[in-house]
Parts: structure tokens; C-alpha cells; sequence
């Protein structure tokens, strides 16, 4: 009868249906009805695979996974600690706001950060894209001088997007590295959710309990600062691929990737 399973409980590692008290396994198949001794075939719910992190919840959208979880280069789950996520809405397309990280007319016109010698493009899946650039931490702001003090006045900044809508970004600094997990969820009216975690590296012992959590909370308050430009200046943008020019060459080939493998994984929707 269409009731909301996530009204329901857990018991036994299966779903109970609030209503009529049906439970379900991990596959989604119904393992028990308390008013029916026999389960009728149609009693089966969609399931995904699904990965935890830090309390976070991720999952794969079709029956079985295409690739492992990614995760950042050269570090386990255990090693990062989680800043409390922060949010975003933006009038634009899922598909355009994950384009941000290859718009390298973005990264010239930049204010804040001026891009040092050429992007490098490469990929490590078939399913993933990877942008590496240097930047000058070069803005007048508060934030920006207090990060040439504590972090340095150069980053290196990998971008690596997932499919479109999962994106891992790594920026390294002289004195310390920050990591950001992004995901980008399309809303009904062509606008798009930004889910954004940042993490950085914990400290060994008592110091590392002390200092961690505030170094997070910190390192949050200025990445969500500075994603927030990047999502207010993407509103109403749309892409009309007659319109691109020379300089458009990274965000053309990025967004021709995506539309293949959106195409090479329909079949199985």
C-alpha cells in the first residue's frame, strides 16, 4: 500500500514496514509477514549497495557495484577526522555544477587564487575524471591571509570527479593537506543539492583529541566560505556546446566524458 518504510524500525537487521509490520532483508526480499504464513513473490523492495563513512551513508545506484567506493589518494577512512557536513543550493544543473572543477577560464579569472602553470588532466577509472592545478593564494581577505600564514602560499588542488555527481578534492599546502568529499544531488526543479565534508588528518594521541576538532571545525568554516562563492556565482549557468571557445577545451572534454558514460550505464537504469 505504498506505506514509508523509513517510518519503520530496524529489528534483526531487517526493515519493519510501520504498517502491517512486513520485514525485509539486506537483499530486499520480504523474510516474514506476521498475518501470512507464505510471502507472496511481489513482496520486494529496490536495494543497493551501500558504503559507511565516518556516520555518512553512501550508495550505489544499481543493483550491483560497478566500482569500489573511492576514496583520497594515500590515506585510509581511519586516518581522516569528519567535520559536521554543511549544505548548498544552487540554480544549476547537477551536470554543471560538477563541471566547476574543469572550467579553467574559472580558475584565471579567479580573484582569490591565481592559477600557477597548466591543469593536468588524467584518470584512474574509467568512471572517473581527475584535474590537477597549483595555485597562488593570492585574495585580500581575512581568511585568505590567515591561510598564507597557517597552511603557505601556494596549494596544489586535484580534483577528482566520480561519475558527476561524487567528488573528491585534495588541496595541498606547504603545512597541511584538507580533504573534501562533495556530493551533488539533483533537486526537481533543475537546481542541485551540494553535500560537502571536510576532512583532515588526525594527530597522534591527547594532543590529536584536543586540537582535531577545533582544527576541522575551523578548515569547514573557511572551505564553506569558499565553496560558497563558487556556488552563488554558478547560478543560472547552462551549457551550449555552439557557444564554447579555445579556452572552454578542459570543460568541453569533461563534460563530453560524462555524457559517455551516462550513456554506457543507461541500459542498466
Amino acid at each position: 500500500m505504498g506505506a514509508e518504510l523509513s517510518r519503520g524500525c530496524v529489528r534483526g537487521g531487517r526493515i519493519v514496514c510501520p504498517l502491517h509490520g512486513w520485514e525485509y532483508g539486506h537483499d530486499g526480499t520480504c523474510t516474514h509477514i506476521p498475518c501470512a504464513r507464505e510471502i507472496p513473490a511481489l513482496a520486494r523492495q529496490q536495494a543497493f549497495p551501500v558504503e559507511v563513512r565516518c556516520g555518512h551513508v553512501f550508495f550505489f545506484n544499481r543493483a550491483e557495484v560497478g566500482f569500489p567506493m573511492p576514496f583520497f589518494d594515500g590515506v585510509s577512512v581511519g586516518e581522516l577526522l569528519a567535520a559536521r557536513p554543511f549544505e548548498f543550493t544552487v540554480a544549476a544543473p547537477w551536470y554543471l555544477v560538477g563541471a566547476n572543477g574543469f572550467d579553467v577560464q574559472h580558475f584565471r579569472s579567479a580573484h582569490d587564487r591565481t592559477l600557477v602553470g597548466e591543469p593536468v588532466v588524467d584518470s584512474r577509472s574509467p568512471f572517473s575524471m581527475r584535474l590537477t592545478a597549483r595555485f597562488r593564494v593570492s585574495g585580500r581577505a581575512f581568511r585568505d591571509a590567515l591561510t598564507r600564514v597557517l597552511s603557505g602560499s601556494e596549494v596544489q588542488m586535484t580534483v577528482e570527479n566520480w561519475c558527476g555527481n561524487l567528488v573528491l578534492v585534495t588541496a595541498v599546502f606547504r603545512r597541511t593537506t584538507t580533504y573534501g568529499l562533495v556530493s551533488l544531488q539533483p533537486l526537481g526543479d533543475g537546481s542541485t543539492r551540494v553535500h560537502d565534508i571536510v576532512w583532515i588528518k588526525r594527530r597522534p594521541g591527547l594532543l590529536g583529541s584536543v586540537f582535531d576538532p577545533m582544527d576541522a571545525a575551523i578548515r569547514r568554516l573557511f572551505i564553506r566560505e569558499f565553496v560558497r562563492a563558487d556556488v552563488e556565482s554558478s547560478a543560472g549557468i547552462r551549457y551550449d556546446p555552439t557557444r564554447m571557445t579555445a579556452a572552454d577545451k578542459t570543460l568541453v572534454e569533461y563534460l563530453e566524458w560524462l555524457q559517455n558514460i551516462h550513456r554506457q550505464t543507461a541500459p542498466s537504469l
